[in-house]
C-alpha cells in the first residue's frame, strides 16, 4: 500500500509555476507525471480540478484572493475548450490586471468563435458564449488568448454596473487604449442588449484617471448633474508644482482623494503633515480644497455629490481659470502643445 501524500512533489509544483497555476494532464504525462499519480494527488486533497483534465494545488485555490483564483479558474477553463476560445469579460479583465469593485463571477467565461450561430452554454467549469470576435479584437495575453482590450471593456459595459464600467474603462484609456477604438468595438456590438449604455462609458470615460478613487470622485460628479472637473492637472505659482487629483478651474476648486495607497509603507503622521502643508500652498494660490476619501466614493456617492456641489457653489464661476498644465511641463500649454515661442 502506498504512503500517504502530505505535500505536492515537487515535479507538480514545477508544473504550477509553469501553467501560472495550473496544468493539464497531458502536460503531466509529458513531464512524467502519470494520470494515476495526479489522481493520487487529487484523491488526497492536494490538488483539484478546475475544468476537464485541468489541475490546480487546493491549497493556493484556499489561501489565494478570490481574483486570483478566478484567473487560475479563467486559464484552466480557456485551456480545456475545444476550438478557438477566448477569455472575455471579467476574466478576460483580471488577466490582464484591471481594477474590480466587485466579486469575481462563480465561473469563468469565454467566447467560443463560430460565425454560424450565436449563444450561450453553461458547465460547471465556466461559461460558454457564442459569437464572431472580428480578428483585429482577439489577442493572446500572458499566453492565454483573449478577446481584445477595447472589445473586453465594452462588452462588460453592457451589462455591468456604472461604477464597476468607468473604472475600468478610466484604467483602459489610462493604460493606452484609444477612445477611438473603444468606439469602433462599440460600432460592431450596435443593436446588441445594453450597447447605449456601452456608449455612454465610452463618451465618459478618462483616462487621465489614475485611481478607481479618482473616477468614482468624477462620477459622483457626473451622476450628481455637477461640472465635471479636469483629471491630474498642474498647478502652481507660474509653473507647474502641484499636481491635483481634481481640479475645477473656473471655480478655482480642487478635491484630493485620500486613498489607502498614499499611506502604504509610509509614516501617517507624516503623510497628514504633508497633506498640510500642500493644503496650505494650494490655498495660497486662491484655490478651496475639499477632499473625500473611499468610503464616501464607493458607497456615499449621494453625501460626497453635496460636498462637491457645496463647495462649488461657495466659489461661484469666475470670467479667468486658474492658471493650469496637463503635464508638469512649463512649457505645453493647456491644450497639450508647446507654447508659441517655444516651438522650435
Amino acid at each position: 500500500m502506498p504512503a500517504a501524500v502530505h505535500d505536492l512533489p515537487t515535479e507538480v509544483r514545477g508544473l504550477l509555476l509553469a501553467g501560472r497555476g495550473a496544468f493539464a494532464l497531458r502536460e503531466a504525462e509529458a513531464a512524467g507525471v502519470s494520470a494515476g499519480r495526479v489522481e493520487r494527488l487529487e484523491r488526497a486533497g492536494l490538488l483539484v480540478r478546475v475544468a476537464r483534465g485541468m489541475y490546480a494545488s487546493s491549497r493556493q485555490l484556499a489561501e489565494a484572493d478570490p481574483w486570483v483564483v478566478h484567473a487560475i479558474k479563467t486559464r484552466a477553463f480557456v485551456d480545456a475548450c475545444s476550438g478557438l476560445c477566448l477569455a472575455a469579460g471579467w476574466s478576460a479583465a483580471v488577466l490582464r490586471g484591471l481594477p474590480m469593485l466587485r466579486k469575481p463571477p462563480a465561473i469563468p467565461t469565454v467566447i467560443q468563435q463560430r460565425p454560424t450561430r450565436r449563444g450561450t452554454s453553461r458547465t460547471p467549469y465556466g461559461l460558454i458564449r457564442v459569437a464572431d470576435v472580428p480578428e483585429g479584437h482577439r489577442t493572446i495575453f500572458a499566453g492565454c488568448p483573449v478577446v481584445g482590450t477595447a472589445w473586453m471593456t465594452v462588452d462588460i459595459a453592457r451589462t455591468a454596473d456604472r461604477p464597476s464600467s468607468i473604472v475600468l474603462a478610466d484604467a483602459v484609456l489610462h493604460r493606452g487604449i484609444s477612445r477611438r477604438a473603444l468606439g469602433a468595438a462599440r460600432a460592431l456590438m450596435r443593436g446588441w442588449p445594453g450597447a447605449q449604455d456601452a456608449a455612454w462609458v465610452v463618451v465618459n470615460a478618462d483616462g487621465r484617471a489614475e485611481s478607481a478613487l479618482e473616477s468614482l470622485g468624477r462620477l459622483t460628479c457626473i451622476d450628481g448633474g455637477l461640472p465635471v472637473p479636469l483629471s491630474n492637472v498642474w498647478v502652481g505659482p507660474g509653473y507647474p508644482l502641484h499636481r491635483l487629483d481634481h481640479l475645477w478651474p473656473y471655480h478655482w476648486v480642487a478635491a484630493e482623494g485620500d486613498g489607502a495607497l498614499k499611506y502604504r509603507g509610509r509614516d501617517p503622521a507624516g503623510v497628514v503633515k504633508a497633506e498640510k502643508q500642500r493644503e496650505w500652498a494650494l490655498r495660497r494660490l486662491g484655490l478651496e480644497v475639499v477632499r473625500y476619501d473611499w468610503e464616501l466614493a464607493a458607497y456615499r456617492r449621494e453625501e460626497l455629490a453635496g460636498r462637491f456641489g457645496a463647495v462649488l457653489e461657495a466659489n461661484s464661476v469666475r470670467t479667468e481659470p486658474v492658471l493650469w498644465w496637463p503635464t508638469q511641463s512649463p512649457f505645453v500649454g493647456q491644450d497639450g502643445s508647446l507654447a508659441d515661442e517655444f516651438v522650435v
